[in-house]
């Protein structure tokens, strides 16, 4: 039920990253909410969605291999 108010530009392509974004938000708030303290949420869930979309592994609970 969001509206993606308040989303960095940097994340405007990136639905996944947007979650995460929206995850770390929430839990550090209460420890800053400005602009400066947005910017570096969006990098770091930038960076969580490169790092799970590398390391991903299609069908991997089917896999013998894993």
């Amino acid at each position: 039920n969001r509206t993606g108010d308040h989303i960095p530009d940097k994340l405007q392509n990136h639905d996944i990253a947007k979650a995460y974004f929206g995850s770390i938000r929430e839990t550090l708030s209460r420890f800053n909410d400005g602009d400066e303290f947005n910017e570096a949420v969006a990098d770091a869930a930038l960076a969580i969605d490169e790092i799970i979309e590398r390391n991903r592994i299609v069908n991997w609970t089917s896999d013998h291999d894993i």
